[in-house]
């Protein structure tokens, strides 16, 4: 990823975002720019989500 510390003045913050495209999730991490005026995301790279293993549990009455 860039180097943040370079821009002057801006609210500049690294994060991630989820995106759902089509069913599928991705992870996508980039840099979050908050100028004033508007928010801008500059995606630095986008990789699928592991689906992570849910259980429901079972009562038996």
């Amino acid at each position: 990823m860039r180097d943040v510390s370079q821009n002057k003045g801006d609210s500049v913050k690294v994060v991630r975002l989820l995106l759902r495209i089509n069913g599928q999730e991705y992870d996508a991490y980039g840099v979050l720019e908050d100028n004033g005026d508007y928010l801008a995301f500059e995606v630095e790279k986008i990789v699928p989500r592991e689906r992570r293993m849910t259980y429901k549990s079972k009562s038996c009455y």
